[in-house]
């Protein structure tokens, strides 16, 4: 889920609320990836700024799931990462929400 969605230069980024995030852009500044993770067994809601970025179109995977659940052989899609809802950024601005026990990538161009 990460790997494909690599861009080689880190973007200062900061988080509220139980929230973890860490940013990337592209070389060339057309895109922007924000790695979001929620550790807690609540859903959280923010909204997220971008200073510096226009965000025109995202792309959202999420990867959700009970602490306890696991893949196996029987069961090998348990848990896996599915497409969310593009977010819509206006002014900059866009909130969203995180399900609990997620890690969420948004790839913004």
């Amino acid at each position: 889920m990460f790997s494909h969605h690599y861009e080689p230069l880190v973007v200062a980024s900061a988080a509220t609320g139980g929230l973890d995030v860490s940013a990337e852009r592209s070389a060339d500044g057309h895109s922007l990836v924000l790695r979001i993770v929620n550790a807690n067994g609540a859903l959280k809601t923010t909204v997220i700024n971008l200073s510096g970025f226009t965000a025109k179109h995202s792309a959202v995977e999420q990867l959700s799931g009970p602490l306890d659940a696991a893949n196996t052989a029987q069961s090998p899609d348990t848990i896996k990462a599915a497409a969310a809802p593009e977010i819509h950024f206006a002014n900059g601005r866009a909130p969203c929400a995180f399900p609990p026990y997620s890690v969420t990538v948004m790839t913004l161009q």
